[in-house]
């Protein structure tokens, strides 16, 4: 066999340089010329030219590989950090986004069940606070008012829920005997889920509330609307982190070689 014609072996030379780039940044700079050397020496030996040019190819894949895993094994906790950061602020936008979102399910309510006791209190019935509409606790969005007495049984009511008055837990009662108004999620049955007010009245308490079905359908969305975001970022985290190590910054590199 004779040696591999001159433009055949510049054409494989140039092929080879081109894919060092396979390799890490940082190994380019320091074994670059080295690499480039060894296969122009490959190249000069007596031999078939493809033969040569495979087991360059061949080489060239498997260490490019190699200082990859390397390189990333080594890389992971940085990885790992990015990735931490991101589902904190994703975590934490959605937490602020749900707890926005069900503090405001209760804003009329308050109003209604702080107006429904200061009325009972300056002396008007029961019945005279309550809203005319009726409301079905399991459908409707309407807010709705029941008045209790201060043993817990319901004595007026705007809202029934399968023909009935249904109570908050009587330990709701006894937290608002000794703090005076209470924001409680009520749930009294199993998918029917109420953004309740209770207020302590002279005689009594003032239920204020209305269905959930909204509100946690907007906190549905916001979790997805947080998942999505915080997917994409990651994917996108993740690629830049892969590919750093290849197309890293040359100029730094060299700093830090000649340092």
């Amino acid at each position: 066999m004779v040696n591999a014609p001159q433009p055949l072996r510049r054409s494989i030379l140039a092929a080879y340089r081109a894919g060092i780039l396979l390799y890490p940044a940082e190994f380019r700079q320091c074994h670059a010329d080295e690499l480039a050397r060894c296969a122009h020496d490959m190249l000069g030996e007596q031999g078939s030219y493809l033969r040569i040019a495979w087991r360059l190819l061949e080489d060239l894949l498997r260490s490019a590989l190699k200082e990859h895993l390397e390189m990333s094994l080594s890389r992971i906790p940085q990885l790992a950090i990015l990735l931490t950061l991101t589902t904190f602020v994703a975590g934490t936008g959605y937490l602020i986004s749900q707890q926005v979102l069900r503090m405001s399910a209760s804003d009329p309510q308050i109003q209604l069940s702080e107006d429904g006791a200061q009325r009972l209190s300056a002396g008007e019935i029961a019945a005279e606070i309550i809203p005319q509409r009726k409301v079905d606790m399991s459908s409707s969005l309407a807010p709705f008012v029941i008045v209790y007495d201060d043993s817990g049984k319901p004595i007026a009511s705007s809202a029934d829920l399968n023909g009935l008055i249904p109570s908050p837990p009587h330990g709701v009662f006894d937290f608002v005997r000794a703090n005076r108004q209470e924001t409680v999620t009520w749930q009294p049955r199993p998918g029917v889920r109420i953004a309740s007010v209770v207020t302590r009245c002279a005689n009594g308490f003032v239920v204020a509330g209305r269905n959930m079905r909204e509100i946690e359908a907007r906190e549905f969305r916001v979790l997805k609307l947080a998942a999505a975001g915080w997917l994409a970022v990651n994917v996108v985290l993740t690629v830049l982190w892969l590919l750093t190590p290849i197309f890293g910054n040359v100029r730094s590199s060299r700093l830090r070689t000649r340092a």
